[in-house]
Formats: structure tokens, sequence, C-alpha cells
């Protein structure tokens, strides 16, 4: 059970770290991606206001875990199809401001999904069962997820860096070509 408790601490302090450092390397970040001059703005404003959302961002994917830990995927399922649904409909409204309106929706459908989930972790009756006095971190249990999840999350960074590599060299062929690489 402290192992839940710990994960959740976690993951809200990871966010704000990964927020925090996130906005100190965010124009730096956008420069070496090749952003052109004429999005850069919107793009910088983009990264900044979805860095805010990080601590739900990652609460998300910790509770998520711990659900199929115990064999349930059904419930992130119904809950991430949800927050699919609410995504679309408020980017229908809030399109007109423009990369600000998406990002805010992003952050807003990620805030809804965490907090749903949440909610039936502190519901639960099983051993997934969160109580707010019991938040805080065990570092024993700390150490057992490092050992798991740090090999997990260098996989993924390396990914991430593929990733990265390809999107700077779209970026460098001109706005009309990220439009349509992320068109398609």
């Amino acid at each position: 059970l402290q192992s839940v408790h710990t994960s959740i601490f976690i993951a809200i302090l990871a966010g704000i770290g990964v927020a925090i450092a996130g906005e100190l390397v965010a124009n730096p970040l956008l420069s070496s991606l090749q952003v052109p001059g004429d999005v850069f703005p919107e793009a910088l404003l983009y990264l900044r206001i979805y860095l805010i959302g990080m601590p739900v961002i990652l609460l998300y994917n910790f509770e998520a875990a711990i659900f199929r830990s115990t064999g349930d995927a059904k419930t992130q399922l119904v809950i991430l199809t949800i927050s699919g649904i609410l995504n679309v409909l408020l980017n229908l409204f809030f399109v007109n401001m423009t990369v600000n309106g998406v990002a805010i929706v992003t952050v807003v459908s990620n805030v809804v999904i965490s907090a749903l989930l949440f909610y039936g972790l502190v519901k639960t009756k099983e051993l997934i069962h969160v109580e707010w006095k019991k938040l805080r971190i065990d570092r024993k249990i700390l150490g057992q997820i490092m050992r798991i999840g740090l090999p997990a999350g260098i996989q993924s960074a390396v990914f991430a860096a593929a990733n990265i590599v390809i999107q700077s060299a779209i970026n460098s062929l001109g706005t009309v070509v990220m439009a349509a690489s992320s068109a398609a």
C-alpha cells in the first residue's frame, strides 16, 4: 500500500521538477530543434502551457500504471476515452484562441483524467487504496521503484531522443512541412 502512496507523491514532485527544468530549457530547446521563426513564439507558448500541466500528466501516467499493475486496464481505458472526447469537444471551442487554447485544452483534459483516476484510487477498497494522510515517500520503496523505473525511463528517453532528431529535421524544412507532418 505504501508503494502506491510513494508513487503518487513521486509523480507530483517529478512533475513539478520536470515543469521547472522544462521552463529553463524551453527556449534553447526549441532553438536547437530549428523551429522556424514565424511559429517560434507560438511553439514556445504551447510548450510552456504544456509544462505547467506536467504534474498532472505524470500523475495520470503513474495512476494508470497503478491500475494496470492490478490487472485493471479497463478503468484507465474508460477514463482515457472520456478524456479524448473531452479534448476534442473543448478544442472545438478553444481553437479560436490559437495555440494557447489547444495547449490549455490538453492540460485541462489531463487534469480531468488525473482527478478521475485519483478519485478511483481514493474510493477503492482494494490494495491500491489511497489516503491523503499517507502520501509520503518511503525510501525503501523508492529504491525499488527506481531500480525498475529508471531503466524503463532511459529506454523511453532513447526513443524520445530519436523522435526529437526527426522533428528537428522536419522543422528545418519550414512551417508548411511542419504543418503537413503534424496533419499526417
